[in-house]
């Protein structure tokens, strides 16, 4: 590679990096956190993507390697024992479990709709639903969640779903958890298309308009959000067919890979003179 062109791809990547941090610091600065304790957890972020890569490309994790790869100093590297891969966010697990629920036939009725179960012992249908996707968490936190989210009801000693997708109500801590799992993939997603091109690329598109009527907004919110859900609806029985969590007749193929679809809309009002009609 060329010297001109490295350094041209590093002005890139060091405009693309602090551009990606901009808002990371106003959300960390409206939540009061301070030089000292931004730059602390920028030194652990920065050893946990190191641990990352280290056990991605198969190598042993040691305070040594960790250091010498992200240039901290070896007392600012914490230690380290027995590294493992973080458990999944609750969020991502209900989720899951929702998705099981609905396409599974253990789960569903003879029109293919999700049925209500049963969810009062520890060997309920319930409990062994959210067993399938993971024996680590306790499937009544699973429920509270799901009860919280208003995506369940309890009638005559069954569990009924009726929300197709969780949302967190006013849960800061799985809020933020879906943040962090969205962000990560879409960086990951654009870093693919630009270093890594596959024949079909990732998925990345968006659509912007910038002098909206503020009378339309209400509507504008509630169109979205169903065109949303519906797409998303469409999505999940499609990808239900190729899962082999969801699909049972396809335990004789090679599994693991995994697609993640994400969507989100953003609404601004920006009362400028310009935009109210206002010379």
């Amino acid at each position: 590679m060329k010297k001109g062109t490295f350094i041209a791809n590093q002005k890139t990547a060091n405009k693309a990096v602090r551009g990606l941090l901009r808002p990371i610091m106003k959300f960390c600065l409206q939540r009061g956190l301070r030089f000292q304790e931004i730059l602390n957890l920028v030194k652990e972020a920065l050893q946990d993507a190191t641990k990352e890569e280290l056990l991605a490309g198969g190598h042993e994790v040691n305070i040594s390697r960790v250091s010498v790869i992200s240039g901290l100093q070896r007392r600012d590297v914490r230690k380290i024992e027995n590294p493992q891969i973080e458990e999944k966010p609750i969020a991502n697990l209900i989720s899951r479990v929702i998705g099981q629920w609905q396409h599974h036939p253990q789960y569903t009725s003879k029109n293919g709709q999700a049925r209500p179960i049963s969810y009062e012992s520890t060997d309920s249908e319930f409990a062994e639903l959210v067993k399938s996707i993971s024996a680590d968490v306790n499937p009544y936190t699973i429920l509270f969640a799901l009860e919280q989210s208003n995506s369940v009801k309890k009638e005559n000693g069954k569990l009924r779903l009726i929300e197709n997708v969780y949302q967190p109500q006013k849960n800061e801590a799985e809020s933020l958890d879906i943040l962090i799992e969205d962000s990560s993939a879409l960086i990951n997603s654009v870093k693919e298309n630009i270093y890594e091109p596959k024949d079909v690329p990732n998925l990345h598109i968006t659509t912007s308009f910038d002098n909206i009527c503020l009378k339309d907004m209400p509507k504008i919110r509630e169109w979205i959000l169903d065109k949303g859900t519906s797409f998303h609806e469409e999505v999940r029985n499609y990808l239900a067919k190729h899962d082999k969590d969801a699909n049972p007749r396809l335990f004789r193929e090679v599994g693991g890979a995994s697609v993640r679809l994400t969507a989100f809309s953003l609404y601004q009002e920006n009362l400028s003179e310009k935009e109210n009609g206002k010379k």
